[in-house]
């Protein structure tokens, strides 16, 4: 099992909805994703002794006001607060989503009963706050059958309100013909972003204004991230443990690798985008027989292109 696989089979996120911060907990009994919004209200799932479904709860930072949300849904660790603070998107049984209000009001079903095999699903506001944008990524049925990945937008309505904007065939022949990548929503939920026969495209969420962006490094990255400001985007690509990480510049068009040096390379091509994205932080490896134990965290300047060590303590 290579290192991504390690960090996230048994790990729950955290998400500040005041910056685009993650991290990770995990406990042998409960599992808990937070999402904490400006009004300092926590919103995390957790499972109750002698249930086997985890629900969506909030709390102040505090702990005062502990609320439960949502009931016998086994809801996933992927909650993402409206940008106003007043509503809460969540995932349930990896591709059915919900919206509530954050005082427990509303409880809306916004897609459900959609069935697929390993299914991965995105989720983001749009329009301030007044439209949900989501993906769905589907592999297929049997070695032999393609994938899908499908774009949907929703007015938050209820099911009615929910449409499906396009589906790509996944990973089919001939590969000219498919869709290589998941679909990378953007900060605002305005436009999303994919690799296609070794091209980046974006596109609006509508289907509109489909524009190529420029040629791709590989087939499909294998981390994409955007930054803040919606104007660019890193991920990483390339062969396993030496990957390279890159940035695309939306507005200009432009795509700069910012590891094509050997000091500069990143393991395994996980990193991570401070909220201010000018620097970036990845693991380093400092070689060795075992590949991925002798690891130090190194932060990269993204304008000077210097990197600094963060860590002086290699390990796995």
């Amino acid at each position: 099992m290579n290192m991504r696989a390690i960090k996230f089979s048994r790990l729950a996120f955290i998400s500040l909805f005041s910056a685009a911060i993650l991290s990770f907990v995990f406990t042998q009994q409960i599992k808990i994703a937070l999402a904490v919004q400006r009004t300092k209200t926590l919103a995390f799932i957790a499972l109750k002794r002698g249930t086997d479904d985890f629900n969506l709860y909030t709390v102040q930072v505090n702990g005062a006001s502990r609320r439960q949300l949502s009931h016998k849904l086994s809801v996933d660790p992927t909650i993402v607060w409206s940008k106003n603070g007043q509503k809460l998107a969540f995932l349930s049984n990896d591709s059915n989503i919900y919206v509530v209000n954050a005082d427990g009001s509303k409880l809306t079903p916004i897609l459900t009963n959609f069935s697929c095999k390993a299914p991965r699903s995105s989720i983001a506001w749009a329009a301030n706050d007044r439209k949900l944008v989501f993906t769905i990524a589907c592999d297929g049925e049997t070695a032999d059958l393609p994938g899908s990945v499908s774009l949907f937008t929703s007015d938050t309505t209820g099911t009615q309100g929910t449409k499906l904007i396009k589906k790509w065939i996944a990973r089919a022949l001939p590969a000219k013909t498919d869709i290589l990548s998941s679909l990378y929503i953007s900060p605002n939920g305005e436009q999303v972003v994919f690799f296609k026969d070794k091209n980046i495209y974006k596109m609006n969420i509508d289907g509109s204004g489909l524009t190529k962006l420029g040629n791709a490094p590989s087939e499909f990255p294998s981390q994409l991230t955007w930054f803040a400001n919606g104007k660019q985007f890193a991920f990483s690509t390339g062969n396993y443990r030496h990957e390279q990480i890159y940035l695309m510049n939306v507005e200009k068009k432009t795509l700069k690798n910012l590891t094509d040096e050997p000091e500069k390379e990143p393991y395994d091509g996980i990193f991570s985008l401070p909220p201010n994205g000018t620097q970036l932080a990845y693991y380093h490896t400092q070689g060795g027989n075992r590949p991925g134990t002798l690891l130090d965290i190194d932060l990269l300047d993204i304008n000077r292109g210097t990197v600094r060590k963060l860590t002086q303590k290699p390990g796995q």
